[in-house]
């Protein structure tokens, strides 16, 4: 073992590093030689810079939508989202006007009134700006719409009752917006204020306008028919028998005193004869009437006679006291 001098601490330590190192040299020790490993750099890390990331990317990831099946749409979490079809319809003016217009009320302040009683009609609308009521006319099973009043879509109306031949007074709130009508009916029992001149009293000729009236008649039976005269009004009243209409007709009676009875040109068949007077005048100038009715088939007869108008018929008796009943406006007789 070598032994070192004495030299100072650093130098002492720097002495016995080399003189170990020597003496293993020279005894021939085959160790290997420790190299100190030099001490890594520090090297300084990178500042972090900061970036702004957006939050959306600006090119979204497409997403494939499932598909569904016919006729189903997707239900949305919050509240009602209407799918748009295809194609949107054009909005015209019957898509929005149909189902619009109705009828609020229709009524009358009575159910039941007399012959000539003025009452009160109440109505309201919606989906029109006016509306018609009509006073409805005829049978039950073949009225008319009669007198009209062009009203607002509400208001009240006060109108006179007519009762017809079934004793009711009918009137229909028409309301019409160009696309659809609807329709509502109002109904008012009538009672007669007017009884007939003749019982039993007629189904169907409604309330008497006025009381029976006596009057002066004539009557002449003709091929196809008959006539009368009812000097109360000078009229003639035609029927006829040929089963087609009008089923009677009725004219003012335009002969006067002085004027010729007959024409002496016209030459009836054996036992037939040419009416006179105001039957002949009526009967010469109006072919109509000459040729559906034929020749008289007797003279004119005189007697007393009650006739009776009413809201559906004209009565009168005849000269064997049967009742005639004239309908409507040449409709029958009966």
């Amino acid at each position: 073992m070598c032994r070192l001098p004495v030299l100072t601490r650093s130098a002492a330590r720097l002495a016995a590093v080399l003189a170990c190192w020597l003496t293993l040299s020279a005894c021939g020790a085959a160790l290997e030689p420790i190299i100190p490993t030099p001490r890594p750099t520090q090297t300084p890390l990178p500042t972090e810079t900061p970036t702004a990331t957006p939050r959306i990317s600006p090119t979204p990831i497409p997403i494939e939508r499932p598909t569904l099946p016919s006729g189903v749409t997707p239900t949305p979490l919050l509240g009602f989202a209407p799918t748009r079809p295809p194609e949107l319809p054009t909005a015209t003016a019957q898509a929005l006007a149909v189902g619009l217009v109705r009828v609020e009320y229709f009524t009358a302040d009575v159910t039941a009134a007399a012959a000539g009683d003025v009452i009160t009609l109440f109505w309201a609308v919606q989906g029109a700006d006016v509306a018609t009521i009509y006073r409805l006319e005829g049978e039950a099973e073949a009225t008319v719409r009669g007198q009209a009043w062009r009203v607002p879509r509400s208001g009240s109306l006060r109108v006179a009752v007519r009762p017809n031949a079934d004793g009711l007074a009918r009137f229909l709130l028409v309301v019409n917006n160009g696309v659809e009508e609807i329709t509502q009916e109002v109904r008012v029992t009538a009672s007669c204020t007017e009884g007939w001149f003749f019982t039993p009293t007629p189904a169907d000729g409604g309330c008497p306008d006025l009381p029976a009236v006596p009057s002066l008649a004539v009557y002449q039976p003709f091929e196809r028919g008959m006539m009368f005269w009812l000097a109360e009004g000078r009229t003639i009243y035609v029927l006829f028998n040929d089963n087609r209409t009008p089923t009677w007709l009725a004219f003012e009676d335009e002969y006067r005193d002085g004027q010729p009875e007959s024409d002496p040109n016209l030459n009836p068949p054996d036992g037939l004869a040419q009416p006179i007077r105001g039957f002949g005048l009526a009967w010469r100038s109006r072919e109509n009437v000459r040729q559906r009715l034929g020749w008289a088939t007797a003279p004119e007869t005189a007697f007393e006679t009650q006739f009776q108008r009413g809201a559906a018929a004209l009565f009168l008796r005849d000269r064997d006291g049967k009742i005639i009943g004239l309908y409507g406006d040449g409709a029958r007789w009966q």
